[in-house]
């Protein structure tokens, strides 16, 4: 969307300004650091002088964009089943925000609790989008919901984005919330044949694709800062939406420093750069945030036993 839309310059500028690297988007299944997604999805906003970008892109994501834990939840046979299995699956796609459903008064209602709420509108519209084009598998192309509450203010182009969304606005919340009539609740899934999945499939899938370094989002955030060959502290505190100081408190809470942990996740990339490429070992060392060679060798020697020329053969 931003390339059609701002051109390639418009994307490397708005990665960069979300310190995100573009490499991103050849591993579609790594996990992202939440702040940096957020401001991705204002940046972008930004670039294209969108006012209704979150939403419209929101619109674009498909259950399979998501993965096998939206899949789980769109295989319910009826919606309000499926609006209930989104808060059991969330903790397998995004950690540090949560969902809940509710019913009364004939009126269903789910809420995300955003990290930042109030923060990023845009982050919040793309979530508004999603759901409506996860709603269509149950009540079709045309169903807009009953009221939608957003944990933003309401600006000065609020009736652009009322109008995109063709539901009334309730701003200022404290969640974003989406309202679903009964008579929605109980539609049947239009698909047929789905796959039949459980909350233990996911599970699996989860447990098979998360390492122990990357299920912690400080160790996820330096790793996707070493893809562009950033080491330092200040860069992937900012990526995780906190101080410097924040991050090294959370860090000793785990028994572990920013350097020890930068040593174990440059040294887990160092083997797969050399087991899985033909790169010389000079600009391996590069692309892992060493300014000399001899420095990576020694390191390398240091924590696997062998020197990375010596490992590689």
């Amino acid at each position: 969307m931003l390339v059609d839309r701002v051109g390639e310059r418009g994307l490397h500028k708005a990665f960069k300004n979300a310190g995100l690297p573009l490499t991103v988007m050849d591993t579609p299944r790594a996990a992202i650091p939440l702040n940096g997604l957020a401001v991705l999805w204002k940046e972008a906003a930004r670039a294209t002088g969108d006012r209704t970008f979150g939403f419209v892109g929101g619109k674009e994501m498909t259950v399979q964009t998501y993965g096998l834990w939206l899949e789980y939840c769109a295989s319910a046979p009826t919606f309000r089943e499926a609006l209930a299995r989104i808060p059991k699956a969330l903790g397998f796609h995004q950690s540090g925000t949560q969902f809940t459903f509710r019913e009364s008064h004939g009126v269903g209602v789910l809420r995300y609790y955003p990290a930042w709420p109030g923060r990023f509108p845009q982050h919040t519209d793309h979530i508004v989008g999603s759901l409506v084009r996860f709603a269509a598998i149950y009540c079709g192309p045309r169903w807009r919901p009953a009221w939608v509450e957003l944990d933003y203010a309401r600006d000065t182009s609020w009736r652009t984005i009322e109008r995109k969304i063709e539901a009334p606005l309730v701003f200022g919340a404290t969640t974003l919330g989406i309202a679903v009539s009964s008579d929605d609740l109980k539609k049947p899934l239009l698909l047929k044949h789905p796959r039949a999945l459980t909350l233990a499939d996911v599970a699996a899938e989860a447990a098979l694709a998360t390492s122990p370094h990357l299920a912690c989002p400080i160790a996820n955030a330096i790793a996707f800062r070493l893809l562009d060959g950033k080491v330092d502290i200040d860069g992937a505190a900012a990526l995780c939406g906190i101080g410097v100081q924040g991050l090294q408190r959370r860090l000793r809470m785990r028994g572990v420093s920013y350097r020890d942990l930068l040593k174990k996740i440059r040294m887990r990339r160092a083997v797969a750069l050399l087991t899985e490429t033909d790169q010389p070992i000079s600009e391996i060392a590069l692309r892992l945030g060493y300014e000399e060679h001899p420095n990576f060798s020694r390191a390398f020697r240091r924590s696997i036993g062998k020197s990375p020329s010596e490992f590689r053969r």
